[in-house]
């Protein structure tokens, strides 16, 4: 995660050139095997829906442990 952190705190917005690779590290962080029972358990949450975990995702990770 702390690839995708620094991406995200040293390019944000996104510059459209570094786009591809901030969207590749975040694949290589998220799609990690020891990653999917947090995503699972997000997705319960209401990740991805307009009133579910995205509207406090911080807190919501957070609680992931």
């Amino acid at each position: 995660m702390t690839g995708t952190k620094h991406l995200t705190d040293s390019a944000a917005p996104i510059p459209a050139e570094e786009f591809g690779t901030a969207l590749t590290t975040y694949f290589a962080t998220a799609g990690r095997p020891e990653n999917a029972h947090r995503a699972q358990r997000l997705f319960e949450r209401g990740l991805q829906q307009p009133n579910g975990a995205e509207l406090d995702l911080g807190r919501q990770i957070a609680d992931l442990g």
